[in-house]
């Protein structure tokens, strides 16, 4: 992790601001404040429970040492009744914490959701830039724990708190106020020996997620890519890559265990048995300190009352200690809720930066020109110009380089007219495909002004076609939420596609099967085309989208294409579709590229 004060994992005013700048997403829900308050209410009831429980607990000591039986029923009674609040209470507050933590989980999705999949946020973030490895793993598995953590917290602070003030107030009116004084000092002078010794827990638990979030990036590679895996005989390697993953998350919990470990046996030592040592002394005060005599006279040296004092006493001075201890040994659930909040916090700004500041950072290759501003690590996304033209594509002086400083193409200038069709051409790694990402806005446009048509008459398809879970009707209409066309008329995209077949086979368009796997990629390639015929854009670009069909369908792809009234920049090294286009972008050796019509 990075060493710089901002990224810094710490109990300090960057972990406030971070923490209110998560929780701000989502604890404002009026359901939760609700809660809170009720949840708050229950804490004062508890501690209040807690009082009269340690006065019950004296009176039964009392009636037991002076034999009275029913002294002793009756208190016994008292205690059967209060089990039954008493376990009410205390499950509702558990209960309570939990909900309120799945109604911040809730509210926080939401807005993250909303922030990743906002425009092109959640490419940029994977592959440009490279501060965040698996968003997918701080979006679930670590949001949860920091929700979690965010009340555990909160009731591990508010509660002793509370205890402190109600305890200390009665011990005040029983043995003095020396006394919870005394053992608030001890506290102090513990905790500051604690604070001294403790490792940066919360930078630990940053890294244990991390390395979580890496082994869990394992098994999805071997998840998506199973079939390729299984072909080369990769099942060794995979093997010896996820246990690497493994060693590397093991150590770093082993590391975390054996700290626990450590901190434990001191948290034991000063909180543990040095309070109770202490609070043992302190009990004793009213028999043997310099007030004893009066003590003795009010209570008429009776053992049954000294007795039931002590208990009374102790039993205060218990939870007095113990909501003390609980707030000195909070910092490790405090500082694991930094370490969860450093990585929450990260998605939101690295959110940010790509939405609204329009710069990213990554590790960039050495003399490299980026042509693009480029201040303390931060490149920004947009240094040139993106202007909207309804009838043509143009570019004027935009170069295409890779989000890691290494420039591909020089600046290109071109126009490409409505029904102009065009197709891009040149060898493999001269950088056809990242052309298509700079014009779609994926890549950063480093310089230069980019014309294009609105994002609604523009379509682009890569070669990995893109098959959603969902019906065939679904995958057709991708990304409309609902259908413009009958049913009847996306026969006849289908049949366009030569895929009649296909609908006939799983019983129309409401069938809901795992397409990625169940179609053949000239399948799902042909599907990805009926896109054109059903969302009619002006333009649609296609980057290899049917390298998978022969050279007869793809013919009449095009085509019908071209009947739809759709300009076709294809990117495309065979020559049979030359014939369905009126220019060619040559991308050549050394960065340079041409601009032609195409000869008769």
């Amino acid at each position: 992790p990075s060493t710089s004060k901002k990224n810094r994992v710490k109990i300090a005013a960057d972990f406030f601001r971070r923490l209110w700048r998560i929780l701000k997403l989502g604890i404002f829900d009026n359901h939760i404040r609700r809660d809170l308050f009720i949840y708050n209410i229950c804490l004062v009831l508890r501690s209040m429970m807690s009082i009269y429980l340690t006065t019950l607990k004296g009176k039964i000591v009392k009636s037991i040492i002076g034999a009275n039986s029913s002294s002793l029923n009756k208190n016994l009674m008292n205690l059967a009744l209060f089990s039954f609040p008493g376990g009410f209470l205390n499950s509702y507050i558990n209960y309570s914490q939990k909900a309120m933590s799945l109604k911040l989980r809730k509210g926080i999705n939401r807005r993250l959701n909303q922030q990743y999949l906002l425009g092109n946020t959640a490419y940029q973030m994977l592959h440009v830039d490279d501060r965040i490895k698996n968003p997918d793993q701080i979006m679930t598995v670590d949001l949860e724990k920091f929700c979690d953590l965010v009340f555990e917290v909160y009731g591990q602070v508010s509660k002793p708190l509370l205890d402190i003030i109600l305890f200390s107030r009665r011990l005040s009116q029983t043995i003095g106020y020396k006394s919870p004084l005394l053992m608030a000092l001890w506290y102090v002078l513990a905790g500051f020996v604690i604070k001294k010794v403790t490792p940066s827990f919360g930078r630990l638990m940053a890294r244990i997620m991390m390395e979580e979030g890496n082994f869990r990036a394992g098994h999805q590679r071997i998840l998506n890519h199973n079939e390729e895996i299984a072909f080369l005989r990769g099942t060794d390697t995979e093997h010896q890559y996820l246990n690497n993953k493994l060693e590397k998350l093991l150590t770093i919990l082993k590391k975390d265990a054996n700290l626990r470990f450590y901190m434990g046996s001191m948290d034991s030592v000063l909180i543990k048995y040095g309070a109770f040592t202490l609070g043992t002394s302190l009990l004793a005060i009213p028999v043997f300190g310099s007030d004893s005599h009066e003590y003795m006279q009010r209570t008429g040296g009776s053992p049954t009352k000294i007795i039931k004092d002590y208990e009374s006493n102790s039993g205060l001075l218990v939870n007095f200690a113990k909501a003390i201890g609980n707030i000195s040994i909070s910092y490790k659930k405090v500082q694991e809720l930094a370490g969860a909040c450093q990585r929450v916090s990260m998605l939101i700004s690295v959110c940010d930066d790509l939405q609204e500041s329009k710069i990213y950072q990554r590790h960039l290759l050495d003399n490299q020109d980026l042509l693009m501003s480029s201040s303390k690590g931060k490149n920004q996304l947009n240094n040139g110009k993106v202007w909207t033209l309804e009838d043509a594509i143009k570019m004027d002086g935009v170069p295409v380089i890779q989000p890691n400083g290494e420039k591909l193409i020089d600046d290109i200038t071109f126009r490409i007219n409505h029904q102009q069709n065009t197709m891009i051409s040149g060898s493999n790694g001269t950088g056809k495909t990242a052309f298509v990402r700079v014009l779609a806005g994926l890549w950063p446009l480093a310089n230069g002004q980019i014309s294009i048509v609105s994002p609604s008459k523009i379509l682009f398809l890569p070669q990995r076609a893109y098959m959603p879970r969902g019906t065939l009707r679904d995958l057709i209409t991708y990304p409309d939420k609902k259908s413009i066309l009958n049913d009847s008329e996306l026969v006849n995209i289908v049949d366009k596609v030569f895929l009649k077949y296909l609908y006939e086979r799983v019983g129309g368009f409401d069938a809901v099967l795992d397409w990625a796997h169940v179609l053949s990629g000239g399948e799902r390639q042909r599907l990805s085309v009926a896109r054109i015929y059903y969302h009619r854009p002006k333009f649609a670009v296609l980057d290899e989208t049917t390298s998978e069909v022969n050279p007869e369908t793809e013919n009449q792809l095009y085509i019908e294409a071209k009947k739809c009234g759709v300009t076709l920049i294809t990117v495309s090294q065979r020559d049979t579709l030359r014939q369905h286009h009126d220019y060619i972008f040559r991308i050549l050796d050394n960065q340079e590229w041409s601009f032609e019509k195409f000869q008769s």
